[in-house]
């Protein structure tokens, strides 16, 4: 990460938001969840934000960042993976994008997400995202039987080589474009790839891999998060799938309206273009409903009305200058 060429003055709020729809995940049924926002000043102005939707996946939680805040105050900034994450995205208002614009997707879809076992069968215009994990395996076979969706399936690193050899033996693939990491990570054999019909993506995969790794791997395309990379990581990442022409979809989690315009802005630059057609919030409440991320002459523009809303509608947790 370069280092801020001024002083930054960084304000963390927290909030807790109930989600409109309840679902269920690996982790169990989520209702609501705890957002972190930071947002960065420079001479007592607003300059940039950057969203923390932590999740039990990716091994930090609000609430201990929390603690570390209280323990180490400003040093947590760096001993924080996501604070110190955050502290890279910085360098984003300062990237030229124009030669991402001149890469065409190889692909446009529209994705609609389902939790674990909360899939619908009846035909839909977009492709059904859906959750499965090792007890539902029985009941993802089915879906695949009756459902005339075409659909994807997130197993989140969830199954064993024994189901994994049950769910292709059993189940029809005529309608599945991918499978999202079926195994923990580094367990996917170019044996077990080879057993599988359609194309395996990496998803926590990712973390582990890097571009150059990535093509001696068994995964032919990948799930890229804001959240899980540093800027230049995956910016780096990004620039591997234009130039190569690998599938890759920027994913989205369970996020505010922050993390999500993010996602949607370095959607137009991916391979796999995610045709949103709503700026609709994951939860109930206060919500801005405008684009916060955009792109202007080649550079990202920030919907200012972006920082009154956090500071409205968020608890200031702390304050730092460095």
């Amino acid at each position: 990460m370069k280092a801020p060429s001024v002083a930054l003055q960084i304000k963390i709020y927290t909030a807790k938001r109930i989600l409109e729809s309840s679902f269920e995940t690996s982790s169990g049924k989520l209702k609501e969840k705890e957002i972190l926002q930071l947002l960065f000043f420079e001479k007592q102005q607003p300059v940039f934000i950057h969203e923390l939707p932590l999740s039990p996946s990716l091994g930090e939680m609000p609430n201990d960042i929390k603690i570390a805040l209280k323990q180490h105050h400003t040093k947590a900034l760096f001993r924080s993976t996501h604070l110190r994450r955050s502290l890279s995205w910085l360098n984003m208002k300062t990237t030229d994008f124009t030669s991402f614009q001149k890469k065409k997707p190889i692909n446009t879809l529209s994705l609609q997400t389902f939790g674990i076992g909360d899939w619908p069968v009846t035909n839909r215009l977009s492709v059904v995202k859906i959750k499965s994990d090792l007890k539902s395996i029985k009941q993802l076979i089915a879906f695949s039987k009756n459902s005339t969706n075409r659909w994807c399936v997130d197993f989140n690193g969830s199954l064993s080589e024994e189901a994994w050899t049950y769910l292709i033996k059993n189940a029809n693939f005529d309608n599945c474009l991918w499978v999202e990491q079926p195994f923990p990570c580094s367990k996917l054999t170019f044996k077990l790839a080879n057993q599988s019909p359609v194309s395996i993506y990496a998803d926590e995969e990712i973390s582990r891999l890097s571009p150059a790794t990535f093509k001696s791997s068994p995964y032919t395309g990948f799930i890229l998060k804001t959240i899980k990379h540093d800027f230049s990581v995956f910016l780096e990442w990004l620039t591997f799938a234009q130039n190569n022409e690998i599938p890759c979809i920027i994913g989205t989690q369970v996020c505010d309206e922050v993390s999500s315009s993010l996602c949607r802005f370095f959607n137009q630059f991916s391979t796999i273009c995610v045709d949103y057609t709503s700026l609709a919030s994951f939860f109930i409440g206060a919500n801005l409903n405008e684009e916060i991320f955009t792109l202007k002459e080649g550079f990202v523009n920030i919907n200012s009305k972006v920082f009154e809303f956090v500071e409205d509608n968020y608890s200031l947790l702390f304050v730092a200058e460095i």
